[in-house]
């Protein structure tokens, strides 16, 4: 349990990988834990923000005593707000990476691991990044 005011434990990068390659184990409403270093839109954080936004929807608004206005509580609403709030952590989070990183002096073979899944991830939706080549004449 991270103590009060540092930023939360990312996920174990294994189950990360178990679930990008066979949608095994995937974030539950009562553990959910977020891969800070990755953007919201990979697959984990993506599939974690609905857990948390649909969550929200059934623990609070659905036992509301008063109405919200459908087009404010829906899904992709909900997911907005959630996204913004958990930016603040995030940023909170790869601060602190940073600063450990620094302080050790220690390459961080993670971000290198997650740079070529996230890569890997944009190719399956078709996504290109043109590779530029300087040539020497």
């Amino acid at each position: 349990m991270p103590r009060k005011g540092s930023p939360p434990v990312a996920v174990d990068p294994e189950r990360v990988r178990k679930f990008e390659e066979d949608h095994n184990d995937p974030p539950v409403k009562d553990a959910v834990q977020m891969d800070w270093p990755l953007a919201f839109s990979s697959p984990w954080n993506s599939e974690a923000i609905n857990v948390l936004s649909k969550g929200f929807i059934e623990d609070v608004l659905d036992k509301a005593s008063f109405d919200f206005h459908p087009s404010e509580t829906s899904l992709r609403n909900i997911r907005a707000l959630v996204t913004s709030k958990l930016m603040r952590t995030r940023r909170a989070y790869n601060d602190a990476e940073q600063r450990d990183q620094m302080d050790t002096g220690e390459d961080d073979d993670r971000s290198s691991a997650k740079s070529a899944a996230n890569r890997q991830h944009m190719r399956r939706l078709g996504v290109r990044v043109p590779v530029i080549v300087q040539c020497t004449s």
